[in-house]
Parts: C-alpha cells; structure tokens; sequence
C-alpha cells in the first residue's frame, strides 16, 4: 500500500513538475484553485447588467462582501479568507470590467455605474444587509456605496482605501503626474515596478509565472487603460462629500504604500465619525495578502467589539 502511494505521489509531483516547465498557465491556476479551497471559497456566477460577474463564495455566519482594486480580482482575497470563513459566509465578486467578469467596450466602469452594479448584485443575492470591506478602489466603492444605502451596511472594512484628496502624494500619484501608469502592465519591467510599489517586500516570482501574468495583463492593458482613464476624468474626493457616516468602520493601511500615501487615512477620519484605525508597520498597499492573518484577525476583534 506504501508503495502504491508512493508511486501516486511521484506522478502527481512529475505532472506538476512538467506542468511548470510547458504548461505554466494550467499549473498556476490550480495553486490559485488549492488557495480557494483551502479557504473553503468555491466559484459561482450570477449575471449583472449584462455582464456575467464569477464570485466567491463560501464559509458559514453573517456575509461578508469584499471589493478588489483597479487590475486586480476576486483571488486577492483567497489567502485572507481562510482565516475568515469560519466567522463569516464571504463573498468577493470580479467588479464588472475586471478579473474573468465580462469587459465590455461600450460600457461605463466609473463610480455610479459600478455602485449601481454592485446594488444589483446584492438584490441578485438577497442580500440586504451586509458587512462590507474593499481593497483601493473596491474600498473607495464601499465607501460610497455605505454613503449611498447606508442601512444596507452594517460594519465597514476598508483597506488603503482611494479616495482621499488630502492624501500625500506617493510614488504612484507621482508616476501619473509624469503621464505614467504603473497599474498598466505590458512588459517585465513593468511588472517588477508594481510589485516594488504593492509590496513593502515584493514576492519572488517564478519566471514562467511572470510570463502568465504578463500575457494576462497585456490582454487586457489597453482595456484597462481605458477604464482608468474614465475613474480618474471624473473623481469625487470624499472630502467633497457633505454629510458624514455612522457606520462602524475598521480602516486599515500599510505604513510603507507606494500606491496610496497612508496620510489618506486622515481624509477617511473625518468623514467616518465611528471608525477605528490600524496603520500597519513595514506593510504596503495589499495588507491582505502581505499580512493576512493579522489583517483577519484585526477584523474579527473588530467586529467583536474588542478594538
């Protein structure tokens, strides 16, 4: 029985072998795959405006629904999930335009037409009621979603949320001043200079890896590109918004963000009058992937009431 046993694992680790050196886009997708079920989080799909949206969804308790950023999808909130799942029935959608959601060019991907999707999306659920947290852009679309429905929200999690004007400057805003975009990912250059400004210590990629992500990301570059073009024509900073929110809200944000300076937090004080803050040490943009324990385990105090 040893034997067979042995026999299977050796096959098992010379496909996966094999898979890495000729077929890199299918191992890589089945590390993604192993990252969902460890979190307990399964695919499923729901049409929205006309765009068929793939989410996540598993775990047992009170939902929970998470937004990417700008680029980014659904997976961004595999590896903190696991420690989430067991709290709470998570749900992390593709926003329309992003991820393996539908992109469609004569389409809108601004503020109002991807609030109004994600209302869809949640009426689509049933979902009335909801715990929401957001990464980058998806926090600054939880923000104003909560500003929008706020009975609809019950608490709110947002991390290195968009947004706020009264932000410092960081290395990202710098780079768009100079008709630049680190988001828009062509070239190998390109995608190492993300991972500097997402990182405060960037991962170590394997090179047939880069290759998958870059054929990814370059498929989808001038669409992006496009997308990004039509966020940023047209911002409302949150210190334009008048009236302030009740909601009880965590803010968390890494010390050293490249993408988003964490002076920003300060704009989110201000209009967020039931919020607790944690600025997180030798962290950048993504503390859910960098620090996903931490980042859970913050969560589920908070939500505790034990912060």
């Amino acid at each position: 029985m040893t034997n067979i046993l042995l026999i299977v694992l050796g096959l098992v680790l010379g496909c996966l072998v094999l898979s890495y050196f000729f077929i890199p886009a299918r191992l890589f997708d089945v590390l993604v795959l192993f990252t969902r079920l460890r979190a307990k989080l399964n695919v499923r799909y729901c049409d929205v405006d006309g765009h068929r949206i793939p989410y996540l969804v598993g775990g047992d308790g009170p939902p929970l629904v998470l937004l990417h950023g700008f680029g980014a999808d659904k997976d961004h909130w595999s590896v903190v999930g696991r420690y989430l799942t067991d709290h709470f029935t998570v749900y992390a959608p593709d926003l329309p335009g992003f991820g393996e959601a539908d992109r469609k060019i004569e389409a809108s991907y601004g503020r109002e037409a991807q609030i109004a999707r994600l209302k869809m999306f949640l009426d689509g659920l049933n979902l009335s009621e909801i715990n929401l947290g957001g990464s980058s852009m998806g926090g600054y679309l939880a923000f104003m979603f909560a500003h929008r429905y706020p009975n609809s929200v019950n608490k709110l999690w947002l991390l290195a949320p968009a947004g706020a004007l009264s932000a410092e400057p960081s290395e990202f805003m710098l780079a768009l001043e100079e008709n630049s975009n680190p988001l828009i990912v062509e070239t190998e250059q390109q995608l190492q200079e993300l991972a500097r400004l997402c990182f405060f210590k960037p991962p170590s990629i394997p090179e047939r890896f880069k290759k998958v992500l870059l054929d990814r990301s370059s498929r989808v570059a001038d669409f992006n590109r496009r997308v990004f073009e039509e966020i940023f024509d047209s911002p409302l900073a949150i210190e334009d918004i008048n009236d302030t929110l009740q909601t009880k809200s965590l803010l968390v944000w890494g010390d050293s963000d490249k993408i988003l300076d964490c002076s920003g937090v300060k704009g989110f004080q201000q209009k967020l009058l039931r919020a607790q803050t944690i600025l997180m040490p030798e962290v950048g943009h993504l503390p859910m992937i960098e620090k996903p324990r931490t980042v859970a385990v913050d969560f589920l105090n908070f939500y505790a009431g034990k912060n």
